[in-house]
């Protein structure tokens, strides 16, 4: 980068370190100044960094989007927790929060159960009763599974 600066504000042409040439009178001074470790990038290198912080954004909204989606269908849901009608429904009994582990497996499954894509077809398995096609669909079938089978020990 060249900036030009007129001789009459320079008066006695004082030495600050620039490298500079003097030109009719004008003198050119230059910042890039390599001796002291700073140089501009080369194309490879700017290619390369453009390309990181593409890669960087890609990512990011790819995050954003999943988590527009889950916050879209938490808010606009009905409300209603299909886990506990299955459950009951096959005249299971939810366990007990009373170890960390139960109240862990429950959480994770009643989140499972809210940001489920299947809601419309999951009612209409919940109201026909078929609990062989609730598990083909159901992402908590294994903990439906669990609850059928006590854990020994």
């Amino acid at each position: 980068m060249r900036i030009l600066v007129c001789a009459a504000v320079l008066l006695g042409g004082a030495d600050d370190g620039l490298k500079s040439v003097r030109v009719l009178g004008v003198r050119h001074v230059h910042f890039a100044d390599h001796s002291k470790g700073i140089r501009p990038l080369n194309t490879m290198e700017a290619g390369l960094t453009l390309s990181i912080l593409a890669a960087f954004i890609i990512i990011a909204a790819l995050f954003s989007y999943a988590a527009l989606i889950e916050g879209w269908r938490l808010f606009h849901g009905d409300g209603r927790l299909r886990l506990t009608e299955a459950v009951r429904g096959q005249r299971l009994t939810l366990p007990a929060l009373d170890s960390e582990r139960a109240a862990r497996d429950a959480a994770s499954a009643t989140r499972r159960c809210l940001s489920c894509a299947a809601h419309a077809r999951c009612d209409e398995i919940l109201a026909a009763r078929d609990w062989k096609a609730l598990r083909e669909i159901c992402p908590n079938s294994a903990y439906i599974d669990r609850l059928r089978t006590p854990l020994s020990g």
